[in-house]
């Protein structure tokens, strides 16, 4: 996608240290003067802390997929990745689209939401609208209504409350946030604008 909009792209696993060198020597070669500072920018929860690691070699950037944890990048750091090349860890400085759930759910922990079912509940929507067996895979749950997927989880889990034992929705919102931040809850939203204007590109190209 990107490659088609003209950008050069390197394709590399971050954790395996896996294309690192390919990354290295693609930086340099945009690189007219030295020492250059390189700026690492993207939305939050992306892995930009993990590719700063990959490329010095060793655990220097702290990371986490958690908002406000420690090792979830709070502001900007320079680290040193090679002779007179250095590069910028920010947070996620990139607008948030996606409306008041991003919003929400990269704001704050889960744990200091004062309301965690609201955007739990729009994210198991979310969730199933783009993956189907996203509940079904990460918690065993066939069910599509988001409140009782909740109610599930808690009494799957052992979360009621003491005074009447009904399952504390609560605490499983907190959890399924969680696990959307761990990468447990899985789904990918397609660009679907870009794709909805390369079928169109497509088809007159057909015409044609």
């Amino acid at each position: 996608i990107f490659e088609d909009q003209g950008y050069r792209t390197v394709y590399m696993a971050a954790r395996d240290h896996k294309g690192t060198r390919i990354l290295r020597r693609a930086i340099r070669d945009v690189v007219d003067m030295y020492p250059a500072i390189v700026a690492v920018t993207g939305f939050p929860k992306t892995g930009k802390s993990t590719i700063i690691n990959a490329l010095k070699g060793r655990h220097s950037a702290s990371t986490s997929p958690i908002p406000g944890s420690p090792g979830y990048t709070t502001h900007a750091q320079l680290y040193r990745i090679g002779e007179n090349l250095y590069m910028i860890d920010t947070p996620g400085v990139i607008p948030v689209e996606g409306g008041p759930l991003e919003a929400v759910l990269r704001g704050r922990p889960p744990e200091q939401l004062r309301d965690p079912v609201r955007p739990a509940v729009m994210l198991l929507k979310k969730a199933l609208r783009y993956n189907p067996r996203a509940v079904k895979d990460a918690y065993g749950i066939d069910e599509t209504d988001p409140y009782k997927i909740l109610e599930l989880i808690a009494l799957k889990r052992g979360w009621r409350y003491k005074s009447d034992g009904e399952p504390l929705i609560e605490e499983a919102a907190r959890a399924v946030i969680r696990d959307y931040h761990t990468g447990k809850l899985l789904f990918y939203v397609p660009p679907e604008e870009y794709i909805a204007k390369r079928i169109r590109h497509w088809g007159k190209s057909r015409a044609l």
